[in-house]
């Protein structure tokens, strides 16, 4: 088993954000197209916007949680071609752990960013959060 490195963690995560905030993106958009002269949008263009915001979570959460969660690959891991697996059983995590693990990213962020860094030293490469829920993130066979 290898452990992948940072970068391809890193490119994976930069894939699924960037995804995810796509219909965010598309809703703000329109909203900002509605904009009349009073400097207020439209009622579509707040409905789109909100809708917008909806769908960026939805998507988020299929892909981050309950995707890769089933197959140990989102999107962005997919593409990097990397899977996160349970350190002890080598296989998915399931969708609760996958979320635990998200969460618990607020970790690597409070302890100044050093968790997201951890993986350029650490042995099996984890974050902060990896290690308090036990994932792993490695190269796909």
């Amino acid at each position: 088993m290898t452990y992948a490195s940072w970068f391809r963690r890193a490119g994976g995560y930069l894939v699924d954000a960037v995804l995810a905030f796509l219909p965010s993106f598309a809703g703000g958009l329109v909203y900002e197209s509605t904009v009349g002269p009073d400097g207020e949008p439209s009622a579509f263009g707040r409905a789109a916007d909100l809708i917008g915001i909806a769908l960026a979570v939805v998507v988020f959460a299929y892909n981050r949680w309950i995707r890769a969660g089933r197959t140990g690959r989102s999107w962005g891991r997919q593409l990097m071609r990397i899977s996160l697996i349970g350190e002890q059983n080598g296989g998915p995590v399931g969708g609760a752990r996958a979320l635990l693990r998200d969460l618990g990213h607020v970790a690597d962020t409070l302890a100044l960013g050093l968790g997201w860094l951890a993986p350029l030293w650490d042995g099996k490469r984890q974050t902060f959060s990896d290690k308090l829920v036990r994932t792993v993130v490695v190269e796909a066979a």
